[in-house]
């Protein structure tokens, strides 16, 4: 197995730099549960849960020719590692799914002989989930290693039609917390944006022309680039795992829809 390492808008191969990676390990889910008592009532109330961020461990094996070349390769390591943007991690086990993280604690690499030697890093991702590198619009490329949890079928995610579907092959979006844009093209009065799935409606009470671009950009509303937040029912559509049933009304001629975000996955 090996890491890639995105790092300053390029991608690092592991062995390009003469790493060798013996394990790289995610936590479980950290879960954040709140609770709620009552004066006279016996135990404690749900009041909600979250969950927080993610612990990722990697052990490495650097090999030199000799004792100065480990130390001279221990000091780029050390600049590799030395950031303090997110970097993005990919497992070759799992090449569709990139972890962005920070390296959580300091480490010292330890000498297994004059010419080897051996370290751990702790990382850190502020998000409870991995994605999916690429993007779902305009469809699903099966041929490429960008995607994980796809189904046999072709997967689209711009249609001309009124009902359509769109799959999410990895947890629930939602906007407010992960990149979700659907942009809407075309005529309308009182346009309705419906996921039965999820219950999930959309509203805008004003009225688009034929070429009017109608934009859902995570939980700003924009129509030609120009906000329409106030005209709306200031509500926001999620993807529910799986297959969502998606249905426009309000139109009148035709029409183009179409949704592009990540997968996210546990």
């Amino acid at each position: 197995m090996h890491l890639s390492i995105f790092k300053d808008g390029k991608w690092i191969d592991t062995r390009s730099v003469g790493l060798d990676v013996l394990s790289f390990r995610k936590s479980s889910l950290s879960v954040k549960n709140e609770y709620e008592s009552v004066e006279g009532k016996n135990g404690m109330i749900p009041a909600g849960t979250t969950w927080e961020g993610r612990d990722l461990t990697a052990d490495f094996l650097i090999r030199a020719n000799d004792h100065v070349d480990l130390v001279l390769f221990i000091d780029e390591l050390m600049t590799l590692f030395t950031t303090k943007e997110e970097m993005g991690l990919v497992d070759s086990r799992s090449p569709g799914k990139v972890w962005f993280v920070k390296v959580d604690s300091t480490f010292t690499p330890e000498f297994v002989d004059l010419s080897t030697g051996k370290f751990t890093i702790n990382f850190k991702s502020s998000k409870p989930w991995c994605r999916s590198i690429g993007r779902t619009y305009p469809a699903i490329d099966f041929e490429n290693t960008e995607w994980q949890g796809l189904v046999t079928e072709p997967l689209t995610y711009k249609s001309k039609s009124k009902r359509f579907r769109i799959f999410n092959g990895g947890v629930q979006v939602d906007p407010r917390e992960m990149p979700l844009d659907i942009v809407f093209k075309g005529a309308s009065s009182n346009l309705q944006i419906i996921n039965s799935t999820t219950g999930d409606l959309f509203t805008y009470k004003g009225t688009t022309k034929a070429n009017d671009e109608l934009h859902l950009a995570g939980i700003r509303h924009l129509k030609n680039g120009i906000s329409i937040f106030a005209e709306t029912n200031r509500k926001r559509i999620t993807l529910a795992p799986g297959w969502n049933d998606i249905e426009i009304k309000g139109t009148s001629g035709a029409i183009e829809t179409s949704f592009d975000f990540h997968f996210w996955y546990v």
